[in-house]
């Protein structure tokens, strides 16, 4: 009799909490991920310099190429920002989308694992008689 109401609370917290628990554990990585590569920020400051390199500007106007030099080196260092950016929230959005899908994995296995050990546990029975 006790073994039976061991079995029957072990089925209930397998299906109810620890079910809810190991999304809400799949949850906590998948925004580790996001804040570890901060991916808002990233995109909020898409095409900001990188590490804020500019030309400076300077007083006055001294020449059509200086003028030409400077727009073309700030162009040149948002671009490479956003390059990076783009680079920095792929890799983190890969993460984020590899932790979920291996939480859906974990939870399919999860679901499926004391119908295993029953089918083990029968089939293991039949080889011996």
């Amino acid at each position: 009799m006790t073994q039976a109401l061991l079995l029957a609370d072990y089925m209930r917290w397998h299906y109810t909490r620890a079910f809810s628990s190991m999304w809400r554990v799949t949850n906590n990585f998948v925004y580790f991920f996001y804040n570890l590569f901060s991916i808002s920020l990233l995109l909020h400051t898409f095409f900001a310099p990188w590490k804020m390199m500019t030309e400076q500007k300077t007083k006055g106007f001294t020449s059509l190429s200086s003028l030409f030099e400077r727009i073309f080196g700030n162009f040149l260092v948002r671009v490479i920002g956003a390059i990076i950016r783009f680079v920095t929230i792929t890799i983190g959005l890969i993460f984020c989308v590899g932790t979920f899908l291996c939480g859906l994995v974990f939870t399919i296995f999860w679901v499926v694992a004391p119908l295993v050990m029953v089918f083990s546990l029968i089939v293991g029975i039949r080889l011996i008689i």
